[in-house]
């Protein structure tokens, strides 16, 4: 029997990384600041090699890939190597939204929830969860949202960092990675309708300074 391998990418915020697991670990893990998101370009494709090559070429079972939201270049980046790996070796491509993932890893988290993400680009991106359940409400916030100030200062911790807003609501600001991805789709394998190898954008793309 065929030992089960997963390929995950997540190129779509300010630190990309790849990670290789099976079906109850994570084998390896490469991770490198991204920024501007363009750079990924140049180095994506050999990093995957590099990871799979320490880990004896394994034949792969599926490809997990973050379609967003974050960096469009990004985004499209990851999609696209993803998708060409799982044309190339035959298999499964299963993509993601980053504010699925982030909602589920959270423990013992209390609702409402906010979940906030940092665009880089002097705006967040954010998903309001009335309960766990609830399908999200998205948003952007931008200079002028009465959210705008306080998301400011969430996002000067990059790890997950949770505080009360009022009577119950809770923010998370939380950095994604490959690993995180991977563990959401290996719990989710067999829901084929959670998955979609599309991009999602909150806002159109455009071109700015990254702080």
């Amino acid at each position: 029997m065929t030992a089960f391998r997963l390929l995950a990418l997540e190129t779509t915020q300010g630190v990309c990384s790849v990670a290789l697991l099976d079906q109850d670990f994570c084998l390896a893990h490469l991770q490198k600041t991204s920024s501007p998101s363009h750079n990924v370009a140049s180095f994506l494709v050999p990093w995957i090699q590099e990871l799979l090559k320490s880990q004896g070429n394994p034949a792969l079972q599926g490809i997990a890939v973050c379609r967003g939201p974050g960096s469009f270049t990004g985004v499209r980046l990851g999609l696209a190597a993803a998708q060409g790996l799982a044309l190339g070796y035959g298999i499964p491509l299963f993509g993601v939204d980053s504010f699925s993932v982030i909602q589920e890893s959270l423990a013992e988290v209390a609702y409402p929830l906010l979940v906030v993400q940092d665009t880089k680009c002097q705006s967040f991106y954010a998903a309001f969860y009335e309960t766990e359940q609830s399908v999200p409400h998205f948003d952007v916030i931008e200079e002028g949202h009465p959210w705008f100030s306080q998301a400011q200062t969430w996002s000067m911790d990059p790890t997950c960092v949770i505080e009360k807003r009022g009577k119950g609501t809770h923010a998370v600001v939380h950095q994604l990675d490959a690993q995180g991805v991977g563990e959401y789709v290996r719990r989710h394998w067999k829901d084929a309708e959670r998955f979609a190898a599309v991009p999602f954008y909150l806002k159109p793309p455009n071109i700015c300074g990254v702080r």
